[in-house]
């Protein structure tokens, strides 16, 4: 059986900076992944051979299809990560390593070239990440809450996702106003606050500093109130770097 995830959109990475970072897919999308294969070689039980087919375009599609087939090895299968990436050294070489969405900024981004040290990440760093998740119990792909996972990365949901489940929640900046500067809608502190206390969420680390982003509208559009998570019995620190 051949299959492909090219005309997928839901394998589809969407860039934060378009035209530099490419990948890794979620979690939540790297377990549909490993639950669609499963449903492919269950129905297809009778076949020798199951093969996932890539465009012959960017190598950066590469990366990412060769990081799921892996994954699924890792996930589905109980491969180390090292096993599981052993069919693709030979041509490791030609597989772009994923780059954070800052640094080099592509044309017309808004997003400032300042002078940090590249962060890129090779597909068995990956693959040793989702490793260690499994076995610490963090991932299991049979049981992992990808819709819930995939609601809370909306805007409007919050814009997060657990790092450790039940322990540490990263999340993008709560907002002073309930829409963006696009219109859309965002989660204000008292949005938040519910869906914290019901997961024991007693503690927020606030990293940005409001006052250094570029631009007055954005500035005043996340500079919450702290005091909004505080009245609630949720403690607030500001560390911003």
């Amino acid at each position: 059986v051949a299959y492909s995830t090219d005309s997928k959109p839901e394998f589809a990475y969407e860039p934060f900076n378009a035209g530099r970072d490419f990948g890794p897919i979620d979690i939540g999308r790297t377990v549909v992944y490993c639950r669609w294969v499963d449903a492919l070689r269950e129905n297809h039980a009778s076949c020798t051979a199951i093969v996932h087919l890539t465009a012959d375009g960017p190598k950066e599609t590469w990366t990412n299809t060769v990081t799921l087939c892996a994954a699924y090895l890792v996930l589905a299968q109980g491969f180390s990560a090292e096993d599981a990436f052993r069919p693709f050294l030979g041509f490791e070489d030609s597989l772009p390593l994923f780059v954070d969405c800052r640094g080099e900024s592509a044309a017309g981004s808004g997003i400032n070239d300042d002078g940090e040290q590249e962060f890129k990440l090779r597909v068995l760093d990956v693959l040793l990440g989702i490793q260690r998740a499994r076995d610490l119990g963090w991932v299991d792909y049979r049981t992992f809450p990808a819709e819930e996972h995939s609601s809370m990365l909306r805007p409007e949901h919050g814009d997060m996702s657990w790092l450790i489940p039940g322990q540490a929640l990263a999340m993008a900046s709560p907002w002073a106003e309930p829409f963006d500067l696009d219109n859309l809608p965002v989660c204000m502190p008292e949005n938040l606050a519910p869906y914290f206390l019901e997961n024991n969420v007693r503690l927020i680390v606030q990293c940005n500093n409001p006052a250094l982003e570029e631009g007055e509208a954005r500035r005043r559009k996340i500079s919450y109130d702290p005091q909004s998570f505080e009245r609630e019995g949720i403690r607030h620190l500001a560390i911003p770097f």
